[in-house]
């Protein structure tokens, strides 16, 4: 099989609006949760939610941005970093081998709500005529591709919260079966405006209070509920021999990835099952694994799922971190962030806190202060709510 590894990466979320900003923000205290500014809440359904400030000089042309909606602003601000961050000179590339993987769980809010005003209070005259093209999950993707010119095998992944888990693990295994040289991988949302947060709270799943400032504390035994965010994370995926042909530097490579559908969401085989698989097929055991980062939304029975995992299964030397804690729930673009995370964790030799004093369940420990140790293997788990499991083993390159 091809070696697969990551030589770019790009973020965008409530942390900061670049990789370096979110870095430093994840190394501090600095919380991206807060009461909802972009719009007002009639309803009061979802009062707080991680929303992206201070996004100024997006460069992308003007022709463009009328014809898209903003989760695929996002997608674009972030693949273009991760794709200037790897050096990746696209002129020199076939560029029938560069694929684009995408994970959105729920398309274009925006531009949905803004066809609802066109249509039913101006007229059917002024709909965006992009509309048909702009709202769905898709688009990203294409946009991506059109941008860059990119023709490689490519796909958009809908599944949940593991929409971005998913395409991460197809695009793996696009390169490593020879279909792609590189993959241009990540996720997608933006779902804060009043269509978007009115339909999210239908699921009965989030935080419905006030501010957080000290984030959504995962696994407390006193559950605060999911909390939405949106954002974008995208990584340069590359055979291994491909990037060691160009001199790319390489941040770690993805070791194995694996699925497993199950019904038992109240315990804990299914999801016991692939991680087995995905340890398997690195040729590694639990003990090896440096860092785990969890699902950890913050919903009651999913943490109480992952927290007995833990308990059990979890090697004590084992550090147990969740990003999103900071931040909220990216959906299609929480696998991707997590991983953006993991990379920068290998990078620096760090794993970054989880903010909060409070009582576990099940008296699992997580970091709660920077710890700087030395990172070989991390392990990454996305669940979805119909029961989707993704585990995701990165490891630091070795030659």
């Amino acid at each position: 099989m091809k070696r697969v590894v990551i030589t770019g990466i790009g973020t965008i979320n409530p942390l900061g609006n670049n990789t370096e900003e979110y870095w430093n923000n994840l190394c501090s205290n600095y919380c991206g949760i807060n009461n909802i500014s972009k719009v007002k809440i009639e309803n009061d359904v979802i009062k707080v939610a991680g929303e992206i400030k201070n996004l100024n000089g997006v460069n992308i042309p003007k022709r463009l941005l009328r014809k898209i909606d903003t989760f695929t602003i996002y997608s674009l601000i972030a693949s273009n970093e991760a794709i200037y961050d790897s050096k990746l000179n696209l002129n020199s590339e076939d560029l029938y081998k560069i694929g684009v993987f995408v994970g959105n769980n729920s398309g274009g809010w925006d531009i949905s709500e803004r066809g609802f005003t066109e249509l039913y209070k101006l007229g059917a005259k002024y709909v965006n005529p992009w509309q048909a093209t702009a709202w769905f999950p898709a688009a990203p993707q294409g946009y991506i591709s059109i941008f860059n010119g990119l023709k490689g095998l490519s796909k958009s992944f809908v599944s949940d919260k593991s929409s971005g888990a998913v395409a991460i693990s197809e695009a793996m295994r696009s390169i490593r079966h020879g279909y792609n040289d590189i993959v241009i991988c990540g996720g997608c949302e933006a779902p804060i405006n009043k269509l978007g947060i009115t339909c999210m709270a239908q699921t009965g799943e989030f935080f419905s209070g006030n501010n957080l400032n000290m984030g959504t504390e995962p696994f407390n035994n006193h559950s605060n509920g999911q909390i939405l965010s949106e954002g974008s994370s995208f990584l340069v995926m590359e055979e291994l021999n491909h990037a060691l042909n160009r001199k790319a530097r390489i941040y770690g490579e993805v070791s194995s990835a694996s699925m497993t559908m199950s019904n038992d969401n109240c315990g804990i085989d299914g999801y016991k099952r692939c991680v087995d698989n995905s340890l398997r097929k690195s040729e590694l055991s639990y003990k090896d694994i440096d860092l785990f980062i969890p699902e950890g939304n913050s919903s009651f029975s999913s943490d109480m799922l992952e927290s007995s995992f833990i308990k059990k299964y979890i090697d004590d030397n084992t550090k147990v971190t969740v990003p999103k804690s900071r931040f909220g729930h990216l959906y299609g673009a929480s696998t991707p962030t997590d991983i953006v995370t993991s990379l920068l964790c290998i990078k620096h030799s760090t794993i970054t806190p989880v903010l909060g004093n409070y009582k576990t369940m099940n008296d699992i420990k997580m970091v709660k202060n920077v710890v700087h140790k030395n990172i070989n293997n991390s392990l990454l788990m996305s669940r979805s709510r119909e029961g989707i499991n993704v585990s995701i083993i990165l490891k630091k390159f070795r030659k």
